[in-house]
């Protein structure tokens, strides 16, 4: 493995991790070292070993062997989450950690020391608030109100200022594990703006993120994982993100969005080819823009996070009276935790849960034909597990991502309500995926597809730009451009 020639102070040092779950090894004799005051970006494809690594690091899981050195302090055995917090290691996790039913105030509270008796919530709410506004300004988060009432972009804002709060506790690093999966090109840029800033402060951040752009643009140094290991380092302004992909091992798969276009469509009003719309709104609301989804179209929902656009897709999978939907609808959930995943059971249960029909023998399920159904799957994404029969929350956030996929493209609906489906999937996946759209709308299938990744706005026909939860703006084929959707996104026209 290559080193980056850092001067900076080392702070941390992994040496020999290895961890390993039912004979499957996630990480293989690991050498890590964090610097103070620098961003080190971690990359990798789903599987890679990323999120065990650093889960290991938080002290949530125990290393099988290995070493691990902070602030002087040596420990063999016996780290633990509050070894990790006494020495100032936090985590933002991939998967979001807010209690629902509580507020934003009350998710924090718990995590803080030394505040008054009585007026603490006080206090905390003034504390989160500063945060969330220095981190993400123009926010619009009201701290008092309960978590669930709040869309995913924001829940997002919320676990990122709370690991970067600093009432009581000093933060020395602070993982980020893909923390811009659900913002929007905005909001991702303000963060990455302030972890540039706070490392004149000393502050030291893992940034993991399959957004290969985002890692260039704040990390010093980027460490390169592939099956369990760290294959090699590298100077940040050494490499571009062509560099890092063929590293990982994956440049034949490389492409931009723009080069999977779905279908190229001259025609600015976008008409079905066979005539037939399978979406329309109805004539109610004349100074509203119209949404039309044709049958074997791709049609995008953009503008900021937050906008409605996922509030419009679940007015289309449970039938709004708004629409004329002429055709059933599957779903494939941005919240997987929350909207996805049945945390209970099997990978192959998860996949299989929506072709019932197709699995069972008069009412009982036919265990041969579901595992079909999942090995068919796991091949065509290349699902990183062992066992399809494992938990599903075994697999990495990725990776349980490209069974909610694979859910939705195994049913027999003819329209995909899609909420930002890539959401944690590496780049090698995501090509997989836009293939896959793109054969599976040749055949006349049609997808309502709500991203916050411009790139794969290109892949569309038509987009829709939403402000304040109304479409404020039309973009066909060659409109649909990162300055009309931007332009769009803050100013109603």
């Amino acid at each position: 493995m290559h080193n980056s020639n850092i001067n900076s102070k080392t702070l941390l040092t992994l040496k020999n991790i290895t961890k390993s779950f039912s004979g499957f090894y996630a990480l293989k004799n690991v050498d890590l070292e964090i610097h103070k005051g620098k961003c080190l970006g971690l990359v990798g494809h789903n599987g890679a070993g990323k999120s065990t690594l650093m889960n290991i690091l938080s002290g949530i899981l125990q290393s099988d062997s290995g070493d691990i050195s902070i602030n002087g302090h040596k420990y063999k055995s016996g780290y633990t989450t509050a070894s990790a917090r006494s020495e100032g290691v936090y985590c933002v996790f991939q998967e979001l950690s807010l209690c629902e039913n509580l507020t934003v105030t009350e998710n924090i509270v718990y995590d803080l020391r030394g505040l008054p008796s009585f007026s603490w919530k006080k206090t905390v709410a003034a504390c989160i608030k500063e945060k969330l506004e220095e981190i993400f300004p123009n926010n619009h988060i009201n701290v008092n109100s309960p978590v669930e009432e709040l869309n995913l972009s924001q829940k997002q804002m919320i676990e990122i200022a709370r690991g970067f709060l600093e009432y009581s506790r000093e933060v020395k690093i602070l993982i980020l594990d893909e923390p811009t999966s659900a913002l929007d090109s905005t909001s991702s840029q303000q963060l990455l703006d302030y972890i540039n800033s706070v490392k004149e402060k000393g502050v030291s951040t893992i940034f993991i993120s399959h957004r290969l752009d985002e890692v260039l643009a704040c990390s010093d140094d980027i460490a390169i994982m592939r099956d369990g290991e760290v294959i090699e380092r590298v100077m940040a302004s050494d490499v571009s993100k062509h560099d890092i992909i063929d590293k990982m091992g994956q440049m034949e798969v490389l492409s931009t969005a723009t080069d999977e276009k779905i279908v190229k469509k001259s025609d600015a009003t976008v008409d079905s080819k066979s005539g037939r719309y399978l979406i329309t709104s109805k004539q109610d609301k004349d100074n509203i823009l119209k949404i039309k989804l044709a049958e074997g179209e791709v049609v995008g929902l953009a503008g900021l996070a937050g906008q409605g656009q996922t509030e419009f897709l679940y007015q289309l999978l449970f039938k709004s009276n708004d629409y004329n939907i002429d055709s059933d609808c599957v779903f494939v959930a941005g919240d997987r935790k929350k909207d996805g995943i049945f945390p209970l059971w099997s990978i192959e249960n998860n996949a299989s849960i929506n072709v019932l029909k197709k699995i069972k023998n008069n009412v009982i399920i036919n265990a041969k034909k579901e595992n079909r159904v999942s090995e068919r799957w796991k091949k065509i994404t290349d699902l990183k597990t062992n066992n399809l029969k494992n938990n599903i929350l075994s697999l990495s956030g990725g990776n349980q991502q490209k069974i909610l996929f694979a859910r939705a493209l195994e049913s027999d609906s003819t329209i995909v309500l899609m909420d930002d489906p890539t959401r944690g999937v590496d780049v090698g996946t995501k090509r997989d995926i836009y293939s896959l759209i793109k054969k599976e709308a040749t055949k006349g299938r049609s997808f309502m597809w709500y991203s916050t990744e411009i790139d794969e706005l290109y892949l569309c026909d038509r987009v829709y730009v939403f402000l304040e939860g109304e479409v404020v703006a039309v973009l066909n084929g060659d409109e649909i451009s990162e300055k009309n959707i931007l332009s769009n996104s803050f100013v109603k026209i």
